[in-house]
């Protein structure tokens, strides 16, 4: 409700509650990271075209049971995430140049960070 998580009792998650991160606001937090992202997008590209950044909340627990209700932001399991991303980027209409600087910007900044490709 509102976008707030709520995960049922159990003895076992008290057991690990030190080791998993609280349900909290998952939606306002994305809404959050994609108003970044797409700011830092703008300012990396300095393009006359914005990057649409649209904010989603994935779950990657195999176990995790969603009831989503009254959310702003879609939450999703992540083995719905390929349908989600092809349903969203059949509208989407993004010239081949800056989507293209847009990937490379990411790839850069998460080399930076140490990422590792696969």
């Amino acid at each position: 409700q509102g976008g707030k998580i709520k995960q049922p009792f159990s003895f076992r998650r008290i057991l690990f509650a030190f080791g998993q991160e609280p349900g909290g606001l998952p939606a306002e937090e994305a809404i959050g990271e994609a108003n970044k992202l797409g700011e830092w997008l703008a300012e990396q590209l300095g393009s006359d075209e914005p990057v649409p950044v649209k904010p989603l909340v994935v779950f990657t627990n195999e176990k995790a049971e969603l009831d989503v209700q009254d959310s702003t932001v879609p939450i999703i399991h992540y083995k719905q995430l390929k349908q989600y991303l092809n349903k969203e980027l059949r509208g989407s209409r993004l010239n081949k140049t800056t989507l293209t600087a847009a990937i490379a910007k990411l790839d850069e900044e998460a080399e930076r960070r140490g990422a590792e490709a696969e």
